[in-house]
């Protein structure tokens, strides 16, 4: 009875769509921030954003959850459809966006997860045309939703009593309760440059950057979350044992004593592949004898490990009960910004690209390839610059595009807002992540959830 609905709904959509003109070129998708390929339009016509919202819920029902935001776009077909619609898959992961399947197992059907935002994504291709639907959910997932996702993404599960990442600010942004965080204003310790370098989450964690790691405390838990390594070329393959036996070599044998150590047993066919280890341990340098948990998070060929020690099992799985709430914790790493460490010059880039094939003969039919580099300059007067320089489209006849916007600023711990020279106002969400000898600016837009930058300090 549902998909006769969405029949019906679709027939409508046939006999009115000529009426309706809302079908606007777009380059960027809004929602999650990737590059489009030329000929991209957005849909925004009423019957087609109705039957659009109708199909996604078809999955987020059964997770328990409602869809806010809504994006429909038509992509031009290609000569091989699966291909095109494997290179937006590919741009998405390239973005940032970690892909799960549905309970359901329909293929058109995934969810895409990043900072805690999760949206639900349909793609279906034709000869005519491919689509592409994203839907931001908001609510509580239930058990099966959680068991396809190996990694927390419903922010009321992440963080229970008061917003306290960018998702949630963003889903009750009229909500000016006050800053969600309270920082103890202790100094860093130099190596991070963040000057209010403890942040006191609501839910009792307490988080601060350490020269190797950003070390988290919680009840009789210590959690460090080890900065980013990127795998050794030899165990790209993603073979289970030789990554848990490299990292663990690397970061746990030289500072423990250890015994009955047991690892997860790992499928290698898994859409989401788990790296897990636990082990008794004794502490070289005091002697304290400990249960320790320690699992290794992969992406695009970058692992963060996540290290936990507490007195007993029991303990541990009293705080942090399932392996996705110990995924969740790299939440955690954010430090409030302020003015005697904003100032200066920020840099970010990003692109992607995608090869094209001709179906019928195999050979290459081209590069479709977007590159952009941003600026932001921060003054102490106030004012704030913000600069794009990038090119996109069929490599060998890209466009180039240069944008500046410049304007005051004002700022808290969690938020920057500037007006820029035609009177706009723009407003992000705010804070630093701490890596290795360093921190990275992380700005998301309040409007657009999808527009968000990953700046490193140049100046």
């Amino acid at each position: 009875m549902k998909k006769i609905k969405l029949l019906l709904i679709f027939a409508c959509l046939t006999l009115f769509s000529q009426a309706q003109k809302k079908l606007v070129p777009v380059s960027q998708s809004p929602l999650t921030g990737i590059s489009l390929p030329a000929g991209t339009k957005q849909d925004s016509r009423l019957l087609s954003v109705m039957a659009g919202k109708a199909l996604l819920e078809t999955e987020t029902k059964g997770a328990g959850l409602a869809i806010d935001k809504t994006e429909f776009l038509t992509i031009p077909a290609t000569p091989d459809i699966q291909a095109s619609m494997d290179s937006i898959k590919q741009l998405l992961q390239d973005a940032g966006w970690m892909l799960s399947p549905v309970q359901s197992g329909d293929a058109h059907y995934f969810w895409i997860d990043r900072n805690n935002i999760r949206l639900i994504s349909y793609l279906s291709g034709s000869k005519k045309e491919i689509s592409l639907y994203f839907g931001e959910t908001t609510g509580q997932q239930n058990n099966s939703a959680q068991q396809n996702d190996p990694i927390q993404t419903d922010p009321s599960q992440n963080q229970p009593v008061v917003q306290t990442d960018p998702a949630v600010q963003y889903a009750h942004q009229n909500n000016s309760a006050g800053n969600p965080y309270q920082n103890n204003g202790q100094p860093s310790t130099g190596l991070s440059g963040i000057t209010m370098a403890t942040t006191n989450f609501d839910d009792g964690w307490v988080a601060t950057p350490q020269s190797d790691w950003v070390q988290l405390s919680k009840n009789n838990l210590t959690a460090y979350l080890h900065y980013s390594i990127p795998l050794p070329e030899e165990l790209i393959s993603g073979d289970g044992d030789p990554i848990l036996n490299y990292f663990w070599n690397l970061l746990i044998v030289p500072r423990y004593t250890l015994s009955n150590v047991q690892k997860l047993p790992f499928d290698p066919y898994a859409y989401k592949r788990t790296y897990f280890m636990e082990a008794i341990a004794t502490e070289n340098n005091s002697g304290q004898t400990l249960y320790l948990a320690f699992r290794i998070l992969i992406n695009n060929g970058i692992a963060s490990c996540i290290e936990i020690k507490a007195g007993t099992k029991e303990e541990y799985t009293a705080t942090v009960p399932d392996l996705d709430k110990m995924a969740a914790l790299t939440n955690y790493n954010r430090f409030a910004i302020s003015p005697a460490d904003i100032t200066g010059k920020w840099a970010a880039s990003k692109g992607g690209f995608a090869q094209y094939y001709n179906v019928y003969n195999g050979n290459y039919a081209g590069m479709n390839a977007v590159s952009i580099k941003s600026q932001l300059t921060i003054g102490t007067d106030g004012q704030l610059l913000l600069e794009h320089n990038g090119a996109g489209g069929m490599v060998g006849n890209q466009q180039f595009f240069s944008e500046k916007y410049n304007g005051p600023y004002t700022l808290n711990n969690w938020d920057i807002s500037f007006t820029d020279q035609n009177g706009k106002q723009t407003a992000y969400h705010a804070f630093y992540q701490a890596v290795k000898n360093g921190r990275i600016l992380y700005l998301q837009n309040k409007q657009y959830s999808g527009q968000e930058y990953f700046f490193i300090k140049t100046e």
